[in-house]
Parts: C-alpha cells; sequence; structure tokens
C-alpha cells in the first residue's frame, strides 16, 4: 500500500509540475483577417484591436487595417481603420490608437476610426512595435535597424541605437521603464538615462511581449515559439506553432481572464489560456 501511494504521489507532482506554466486551446477568430501582425486589448473599450498588414510587411500598398474584436473572438468592425501600409505594434494613449507604418506612426481616433495624422520618422526604414508613456512620448522599435525611437510631441528622435538592440521588436512601458525584446534578449530600459540591462536571455528574437505576474512575462517569436520567462530569467518554451503551419507575432493579453491573443501571421487570431501554478 506504502508503495502504491508513493508512486500515485509521484505521478500527481509530476502532473502539477508538467501543467505548471502551460497553454490550453481557448478560441479562434473566423478567417477573414489578412496577415494580422499585432493584437492590443484597450481596456477602457473592453474591445481589442488588430492590425491586418494584407500584404507584403514592408510593402506600401495602403491596403493595411485595423479590425475590431470583442473578448470572445468575434470580429465586430473588420475594416474599422483602413488605408495603412503593412500596420503592425501599436498602443493606446487617451483617445488616440498608435499604430507604426513602415517609417511613419499614423494617429487614430478610436472614436471614429478615423486617421487624424501621420507622424513621419525619418532616416527608420522597419517600424514595428508601439507603447506609450505616462508622459505622453510615444517609443517605436526599428526592428531592421536596431533602434528605438521616441516621439515627444510628435518630434522623433533616436532613444537608443545599443548594439542589444539588434533585431528590436516587442516594447512595452512597465512601471516607468521600457521593456524592449531583441535577438536573443528581453532588455529592461531606463527611459531617463537610457540604460539598458538583460533582464533575460533567450534562445529566439523576440517579437511578443506580455507582462503576466510580479517579473514574469511572456514572449513570442514570430517563427512560431512561445516562451514563459520567470522571475530569475530564465525560460520555458509553452508553445511551437511551425508544425501547424502558422506564427505566432505580436500578442495581446486578457490580464483577467489569462488569455493570450495570438496573431497567426495567416487570417486568424487565436487566444490560449496560460495556466499558472
Amino acid at each position: 500500500m506504502k508503495s502504491n501511494g508513493l508512486i500515485t504521489l509521484v505521478f500527481i507532482l509530476t502532473s502539477i509540475s508538467i501543467s505548471a506554466q502551460s497553454l490550453k486551446d481557448a478560441w479562434s477568430t473566423n478567417a477573414v483577417l489578412k496577415v494580422p501582425e499585432s493584437v492590443l486589448f484597450g481596456q477602457g473599450s473592453n474591445l481589442c484591436y488588430i492590425s491586418s498588414i494584407n500584404g507584403k510587411p514592408a510593402e506600401k500598398n495602403g491596403e493595411g487595417f485595423i479590425s475590431i474584436m470583442d473578448r470572445q473572438g468575434k470580429i465586430v468592425d473588420l475594416k474599422w481603420a483602413t488605408g495603412l501600409n503593412a500596420p503592425k505594434g501599436m498602443d493606446l494613449k487617451d483617445d488616440k490608437l498608435f499604430v507604426s507604418d513602415i517609417d511613419r506612426v499614423a494617429v487614430i481616433d478610436t472614436r471614429t476610426g478615423k486617421i487624424i495624422k501621420y507622424i513621419d520618422v525619418p532616416g527608420s526604414v522597419f517600424l514595428n512595435d508601439v507603447a506609450t508613456g505616462p508622459d505622453g512620448n510615444v517609443y517605436v522599435t526599428d526592428t531592421r535597424q536596431g533602434v528605438v525611437y521616441v516621439l515627444k510631441n510628435d518630434k522623433p528622435e533616436i532613444w537608443s541605437k545599443d548594439p542589444k538592440l539588434k533585431g528590436a521588436n516587442g516594447i512595452i512601458v512597465e512601471n516607468g521603464h521600457l521593456l524592449i525584446g531583441s535577438q536573443g534578449y528581453l532588455l529592461k530600459g531606463n527611459t531617463s538615462t537610457k540604460e539598458l540591462t538583460v533582464v533575460a536571455e533567450v534562445p529566439v528574437q523576440i517579437d511578443g511581449l506580455v507582462p503576466v505576474g510580479e517579473a514574469q512575462y511572456v514572449i513570442s517569436a514570430w517563427t512560431g515559439k512561445i516562451l514563459f520567462i520567470y522571475p530569475d530569467g530564465s525560460n520555458k518554451e509553452l508553445f511551437d506553432s511551425k508544425p501547424m503551419g502558422f506564427h505566432t507575432a505580436d500578442m495581446g493579453y486578457l490580464p483577467d481572464e489569462q488569455l493570450l491573443l495570438i496573431p497567426t501571421f495567416t487570417d486568424r487570431v487565436i487566444a490560449k489560456k496560460i495556466i499558472l501554478p
């Protein structure tokens, strides 16, 4: 009896270990999107924004668009904002949505879906993700140049081109600092001193980046991998979509449901629930 009990206990503990930090299928949108690259949850509206490139990632065809999706994966408005060039990363500030548009940032009125203006970023070649700070500054990564720009009162300047920013992509503002994903690194940036410190070294080029707890993050690589980052900087692979034929780009997150919203770079967004310990 003791032997059987020990075997049972080992099985239970093993099951707990396996289930900790894993992903569970939740839902998928209909196949109506056109190369979805980024998802952003707007807490104020309780809706999500999805950017569709609708062409090649660096193609200026004016066919890119932003969709509105509810929390259950229903597309509420497929072409809420249109006329964009390969739109990718997004962030919200007050009633404005800031969207990267290859070499400029589009500013969209969230009340109407109309483009208010474009902010050109001279010298940029592949703007990707966007983050807004509490001071009104807008940060945007240029992946092909390994640069982070900052827009201060709509005037762009280089915030940093540190070598660790090679392949810079995902970016968020967290507790007054920048969190930036690059080729092999998750970095923390001091917005005042511009000092960069390494939060974690990872075996991928980071695309999406979401905080899921105290010093815990989930990152994605466009190639298909999703990793969990622990407070000590170690990581665990949660998912690899490559065998299934789709990608994992710039994720959104519903914190109260612990749902990752994953744009597949094909024709839909899928949601997966994070199973935390």
